[in-house]
């Protein structure tokens, strides 16, 4: 069904990452970035035949299709279920500093409006919840962006509970892509199997800047009323989805964030310092 896949990590530059491959001749993705089958009960029980035609209906005999899902990092069930089903699957994921990545997470909940408390409470909360619950996971579900602020960036817990094989798993530093994007793009060409030399144009955009708080918060509230969810509840899926992304880029303000305290900052260091040392250890040197 698909030659490869980015599963993570969230927060990690995986819009930028959709926008620059998107232009090669031999890949083809769904229109908008987050399109998943595997995990999305009402895709998985539609089955496949309609799911591809409705996100890869101009597929080319020789191209390679793929999807970028982040949040599928967060799921080592759905990934090991993934492979089994595509032995062949390349997976790819691009890895922040996971304090970083979950300071950068928790701003998106308090925009969102899933987070009011400090990240203290939250990284005492899914400590006591652990870990392993993650393992039995079927179904994405928004509600566990909430935990996942902590629990996605255990990058070392969840990267090994997918048991994927170094030939078919290839990681990038976060700092790489945003750095050296050229070099990162060429080499995720290159373990695709498309040309490499290929040169998006694109290549010194960043895209989908995050913060913690909205332009205009009024609008969350108007497009959640009864006068206006039943339009958009009209729309295709796909004009759905797009409207989705452009509203979450356009009503995001970059230059506001809620300052997390040092104290809040060392303790998720030292929570997650294994994580960043297995970061360090599995990513591709570029």
């Amino acid at each position: 069904m698909y030659d490869f896949m980015v599963i993570g990590a969230q927060k990690s530059g995986t819009t930028s990452l959709f926008k620059y491959i998107n232009g090669h001749p031999q890949l083809c993705l769904p229109y908008n970035k987050e399109a998943p089958f595997y995990g999305h009960p009402e895709r998985e029980r539609a089955g496949k035949e309609p799911y591809l035609r409705r996100f890869f209906p101009s597929l080319a005999e020789s191209a390679k299709r793929g999807t970028i899902t982040p949040s599928y990092l967060g799921y080592p069930g759905i990934v090991k279920r993934i492979k089994a089903e595509n032995p062949n699957m390349k997976f790819i994921a691009i890895l922040r500093d996971p304090v970083s990545r979950a300071i950068s997470h928790y701003q998106m909940n308090l925009r969102r409006g899933r987070e009011l408390r400090p990240v203290s409470d939250v990284l005492a909360d899914a400590s006591r919840c652990g870990l392993e619950k993650l393992l039995y996971r079927t179904e994405l579900n928004s509600e566990d962006e909430v935990l996942g602020v902590i629990h996605w960036s255990s990058y070392k817990f969840l990267i090994e509970a997918m048991r994927i094989e170094d030939v078919n798993f290839r990681a990038y530093l976060y700092e790489d892509l945003e750095q050296s994007p050229h070099k990162v793009i060429r080499s995720i060409f290159e373990f695709i199997g498309v040309d490499s030399m290929f040169n998006p144009g694109n290549l010194d955009e960043r895209y989908h800047v995050g913060g913690s708080s909205r332009k205009f918060a009024i609008l969350d509230r108007v497009a959640r009323s009864k006068a206006i969810r039943p339009l958009i509840s009209m729309l295709p899926p796909g004009q759905k989805a797009k409207l989705r992304y452009w509203y979450e880029i356009w009503n995001t303000d970059s230059r506001k964030k809620v300052k997390v305290s040092e104290r809040d900052v060392a303790m998720l260091k030292e929570y997650m310092e294994a994580d960043e040392e297995f970061r360090r250890t599995i990513c591709v040197r570029i």
